[in-house]
């Protein structure tokens, strides 16, 4: 608790929080304007499967379908571009030359991992 008490008269409360609440208002708001994408184009395939006679309950499978792998992809876009990034970081061979460059140049001579 003294360490608690510690860190609000200090100051230093604000000074953790205010960059992860930053990041947690802007995943937030990317998770909503992703949700209403998602949404729109979800009802923009209904209305063309509406207009093109195709069953209504296909109209609706097609229309959950369409949602739910456009929100997993607005949820999963911003993981997958750190992951990506600490992956990349974390490579013992990292440098300008891409590795799938590497790898093939050493299929091409044989020389093979």
């Amino acid at each position: 608790m003294d360490q608690f008490n510690e860190l609000i008269t200090s100051g230093r409360l604000t000074e953790l929080l205010l960059p992860w609440g930053i990041k947690i208002g802007l995943a937030a708001l990317i998770f909503l304007a992703g949700r209403w994408i998602a949404k729109m184009a979800a009802n923009s395939v209904d209305k063309i499967m509406e207009k093109a006679g195709v069953d209504a309950t296909l109209t609706h499978f097609l229309h959950n379908v369409i949602y739910a792998a456009l929100l997993i992809a607005v949820t999963c876009w911003k993981t997958s571009r750190r992951a990506w990034k600490m992956a990349v970081a974390a490579s013992p061979t990292r440098n300008k030359t891409c590795t799938y460059t590497r790898l093939e140049s050493n299929l091409d001579t044989g020389d093979g991992p």
